[in-house]
C-alpha cells in the first residue's frame, strides 16, 4: 500500500469523501465487482495509519517528547526577539522596503515579448497549458495514469513556489494565460489593415477602470477557492473535472485581461500572480536586509558612531508615500486578507488531516445546514473560511495592540495627524513580515510530496494521456521512495518553521525601526522649527512596538509544530 501511495497516487487524490459506514461499504463492493483497483483505494481510505497526511508512509518517534520540541522552538524564537535590540540598524525610515503590489511593480505588468527568451518561455508555457488541459479532458480518467493531476498539484504549484523563492519571480514570463493573450493581441494588431489608426488610438481607452470596491478581493477569492479544490473537494482524483476548472479559469482570466488590461488584472485579480510575486518580494527583502546588516557592520568603526546622531531630513518618506498609495487604491483590507489566505491554504491542509478536524466535523453535524453534508464539502469550506477569518482577526488585533503602544509615547499627540498609526496602517506595514512564515509552512507541509510524488512526472511525461505510450523511454520509471523518509521530513519541517518565525521576528524589528525612525524624524524637524522642543524628541523603542507580534509568532510556532508532528507521531484513527 505504501509503495502504491508513493509511486503513483498524487497527494490530493488520496483524499476521499466520508460517507457513513453502510453506504461506503456498499459503494466499495459495487465498484470492486467491476474494478479491483477500487478495493485498493478503499483499503487506503479505511487504514489511515498507512495513508497519513502529506504522504508520510511511516511512523517516526521523536528523539525527545513533543512538548520539549515545542518549548525549545519557542525559546529560539523568543531569544531571537531578545537579540533584536542589539542588531545594527540605520535610523532612516526610507530603509523600510514595503510590499509593492501596485502598477509601479514591473513584475505585475504585462511582459513585452520582445526578446527571444521571453518568447520561448511563453511558447513553452502555452504549450504546457494546452497539453495539461488536453490530458485532463481527453486522457485516461485514472489519476494515476494522467499527466494533469501530478503536473498541476506537484510540479507546477509547488515547483513554481520554490522557483520563485530561489530565483525570483520566474512566473512573470511563464504565465500561459498572459502569453496566449499577448500572442493573440499581437496577431490581431498585425492583421489589422489600418496601422495608422491603431497607432493613434490610445490603448488605455480600451480598458475599463478597475472598481475600487473590488480591490484585491477577486485575487483573494481565487486563492481560497484553489485551496478548497485542493483539500476539500477531491478534484485531483477526477481529471475531467480538473479540465473543466482549467477551461473555466482560462475564460475568466482572458475576459478579465480583455476588459481591464494586463496591469490592472495582475495587480488586483490574478491570485496566482500575486502569490508568486509575494514569495519573490520576500526573497528580495531578505537579501536586502542581510546586505544592509553587512554594510552597517563594515561601516561601524571605532571612530564612527554606531547609529546616526541625527536623522535624515528627507522631504518625502518612502513609508509615508507607500501608505498613501495603498490608501488611494482602497486595497488595505483586501491585501491583508490575501496574505492571510496564503496562511490558510497551508495551515488548513494540516488541520484537515488531524484529530482537531474530526472534532470540528462532529460539531458541524449538529448545525442545521450541515447535518446532511454527506461529502463534507460544505463543512470543509466553512472550516477554511473560519480559519481565514480567525487569522485576519488575530492579526488585526495584534496590530491594534501595537497601535495602542505607540499612543502611549509621550508627545505622540503632537504628530498624530502626520503619522496616524492606526490598526490598518500598522497591519500593512507589518504585512511583509509574515511572508517567511507562509513560505516556511509551504516547505514544511509539502517537502516530502515534492521530492517523492514529484518523481512521477518522469514516467507520466512519456505517457501523458495514459494510452500506454513511451515517448521518451521513461514510462516504466518508478520513484525512489527511500529518497525522503519521515525522519528527514520532520527535521526539514521543524527547522523551516522555526527559521521562518525567526526571520519574521527580524523583519518585524526592521519595520518597527522604520516606524520609530519616522516618529523620530518628524519630532526632529519640529524641534528645528521650534527650538523650545529641543528637550523633547519623540521616539519609541522598536522592540517595544514588536512585542504583540512576537507573542503571536510564539503561538504560531507551537501550533504549526503540533500540526506537522501529528501525522508522524500520532496518526489519525477513525
Amino acid at each position: 500500500m505504501v509503495m502504491l501511495m508513493f509511486t503513483h497516487q498524487p497527494l490530493q487524490a488520496l483524499k476521499f469523501n466520508r460517507f457513513n459506514g453502510r453506504q461506503l461499504i456498499m459503494t466499495a463492493l459495487k465498484r470492486f465487482a467491476n474494478d479491483p483497483w477500487s478495493w485498493t483505494v478503499f483499503a487506503l481510505w479505511i487504514f489511515p495509519t498507512i495513508c497519513s497526511a502529506h504522504g508520510f508512509g511511516e511512523r517516526y518517534d521523536l528523539p525527545v517528547p513533543m512538548n520539549w520540541v515545542i518549548l525549545c522552538s519557542c525559546m529560539v524564537v523568543a531569544i531571537s526577539f531578545l537579540w533584536t535590540p542589539f542588531m545594527t540598524q540605520g535610523s532612516s525610515a526610507a530603509r523600510h522596503s514595503p510590499l509593492k503590489l501596485d502598477a509601479s511593480n514591473p513584475h505585475l505588468q504585462a511582459p513585452s515579448l520582445n526578446t527571444l527568451p521571453q518568447r520561448v518561455g511563453s511558447l513553452v508555457s502555452c504549450a504546457l497549458l494546452i497539453l495539461v488541459w488536453s490530458c485532463a479532458s481527453f486522457g485516461s480518467q485514472d489519476p494515476l495514469m494522467n499527466f494533469a493531476p501530478t503536473f498541476i498539484w506537484i510540479t507546477w504549484w509547488l515547483g513554481s513556489s520554490l522557483a520563485c523563492l530561489l530565483f525570483g519571480n520566474v512566473w512573470t514570463n511563464l504565465d500561459p494565460w498572459m502569453g496566449i493573450y499577448l500572442f493573440a493581441k499581437k496577431i490581431k494588431d498585425r492583421l489589422h489593415l489600418d496601422h495608422e489608426h491603431m497607432s493613434h488610438r490610445s490603448r488605455s481607452k480600451n480598458f475599463k477602470t478597475w472598481p475600487k470596491f473590488l480591490a484585491r478581493w477577486p485575487a483573494c477569492a481565487t486563492l481560497l477557492i484553489w485551496c478548497a479544490l485542493e483539500i476539500v473537494y477531491p478534484i485531483a482524483s477526477m481529471p475531467h473535472r480538473l479540465g473543466t476548472c482549467i477551461a473555466f479559469y482560462s475564460l475568466y482570466t482572458w475576459a478579465g485581461l480583455y476588459a481591464f488590461g494586463p496591469t490592472q488584472w495582475r495587480t488586483h485579480a490574478d491570485g496566482f500572480g500575486l502569490y508568486f510575486e509575494l514569495i519573490a518580494q520576500m526573497r528580495e527583502r531578505l537579501i536586502h536586509a542581510f546586505k544592509h546588516q553587512a554594510e552597517m557592520h563594515v561601516s561601524s568603526t571605532p571612530s564612527s558612531p554606531h547609529h546616526d546622531s541625527e536623522p535624515s531630513l528627507s522631504k518625502e518618506s518612502n513609508f509615508s508615500s507607500w501608505m498613501t498609495s495603498f490608501e488611494s487604491a482602497s486595497c488595505r483590507l483586501s491585501t491583508i486578507a490575501f496574505v492571510m489566505a496564503m496562511f490558510s491554504s497551508v495551515l488548513f491542509d494540516g488541520l484537515h488531516a488531524g484529530q482537531s478536524w474530526l472534532m470540528f466535523e462532529k460539531f458541524a453535524t449538529h448545525l442545521p445546514l450541515l447535518n446532511n453534508d454527506v461529502n463534507g464539502y460544505m463543512t470543509g469550506a466553512l472550516g477554511l473560511i473560519l480559519l481565514w477569518a480567525l487569522l485576519i482577526g488575530v492579526y488585526l488585533l495584534t496590530c491594534f495592540l501595537s497601535a495602542r503602544l505607540v499612543r502611549q509615547v509621550p508627545s505622540y499627540k503632537d504628530f498624530e495627524n502626520q503619522l496616524n498609526f492606526n490598526t490598518t496602517r500598522l497591519a500593512l506595514s507589518f504585512l511583509s513580515c509574515l511572508l517567511p512564515i507562509a513560505v516556511a509552512y509551504l516547505i514544511a507541509h509539502n517537502f516530502s510530496s515534492f521530492f517523492i510524488q514529484g518523481q512521477n512526472i518522469i514516467a507520466l511525461a512519456s505517457d501523458p494521456f495514459g494510452w500506454r505510450w513511451d515517448l521518451w523511454g521513461s514510462a516504466n520509471y518508478y520513484p525512489d521512495i527511500t529518497l525522503i523518509d519521515a525522519k528527514l521530513t520532520w527535521y526539514v519541517a521543524s527547522i523551516s518553521i522555526v527559521l521562518g518565525h525567526v526571520l519574521s521576528v527580524f523583519m518585524a524589528h526592521q519595520t518597527a525601526c522604520a516606524l520609530s525612525a519616522q516618529l523620530h524624524e518628524l519630532s526632529f524637524q519640529a524641534m528645528l522649527k521650534e527650538p523650545r522642543l529641543a528637550y523633547d524628541i519623540t521616539t519609541i523603542k522598536p522592540w517595544v512596538l514588536n512585542i504583540p507580534m512576537t507573542l503571536v509568532m510564539l503561538g504560531l510556532t507551537a501550533l504549526s509544530l503540533s500540526i506537522i508532528a501529528e501525522p508522524l507521531t500520532n496518526p489519525v484513527s477513525l
